[in-house]
């Protein structure tokens, strides 16, 4: 009898220290932008043969504690990515800021009632762009000189959406950066808002647009960029994924050394 209780004992104990197959995922869902943003990530809709910072790092980090999950790897617009994690189609999007619609689908990594910025993988800025030949336009870091500016951002920025509400600037958006130089070329828009990570990249890769506009300073805001998950994805492993956010943000440091 007394053997049996220790066998028990232990089997208890066991329980309490590992994780159960059931909080381990056999397989985590990436969803990720259909845009390069080298070093980060390259190519458009499939991963290529160099895939990027930001795909090593979510790879590597899937791994965490005894779980081993496959990772797979879809590239979607912006707005589609976030409407599918809401429809549980995909876990994780490496990369996305927080933003109150955000918070809808997503859950970020949080210490109390607050984000934790311990755990951002990517540090960014919120700038203005406005034309090269465009010299009157001027941005003192509180205000534009125009007394009502039109504001290009691209589908998805929730980031830019919320600075931009609270400066009570007009926005319009375009599914893409092409679309927003479109606009701002015909006048349609006065600037165009975007993340300095993702713009200034794509400036610099796209043929005959590099040297046709320049950026504001300074910036418009900081921008901390997370791994958030869907809320169905959290509430089922609720132990794996802190577990991966702090996989994430040491695979992100060991990148900056």
């Amino acid at each position: 009898m007394l053997r049996l209780f220790r066998l028990i004992v232990v089997l208890v104990a066991v329980s309490h220290c590992s994780p159960s197959f059931s909080s381990c995922p056999t397989e985590v869902r990436v969803g990720l932008p259909d845009f390069p943003v080298p070093p980060l990530l390259y190519g458009t809709t499939t991963i290529d043969e160099t895939p990027g910072d930001i795909v090593v790092w979510t790879r590597n980090a899937a791994n965490a504690g005894n779980c081993k999950p496959k990772v797979s790897i879809r590239r979607l617009p912006v707005k589609r990515l976030q409407a599918e994690m809401g429809a549980n189609k995909i876990d994780v999007a490496p990369g996305l800021s927080l933003a109150a619609e955000n918070l809808t689908e997503l859950v970020f990594p949080m210490r109390g009632k607050v984000v934790d910025t311990q755990l951002a993988i990517i540090r960014d800025r919120l700038s203005l762009y406005v034309l090269v030949a465009d010299t009157s336009t001027k941005w003192d870091g509180q205000n534009l000189n125009l007394s009502s500016p039109r504001i290009g951002l691209s589908a998805g920025s929730a980031a830019g959406q919320q600075e931009a509400t609270k400066k009570g600037w007009s926005v319009d958006v375009a599914r893409n950066p092409l679309g927003n130089l479109t606009k701002l070329k015909a006048h349609r828009i006065d600037a165009i808002l975007e993340s300095e990570m993702l713009f200034d990249t794509y400036l610099a890769t796209t043929p005959g647009i590099k040297g046709e506009v320049r950026r504001l300073e300074p910036a418009v805001a900081k921008v901390d960029r997370y791994a958030p998950v869907s809320k169905h994805f959290f509430q089922t492993y609720p132990d794996y994924v802190p577990l991966f956010w702090k996989n994430m943000r040491q695979q992100a440091a060991i990148k900056k050394k």
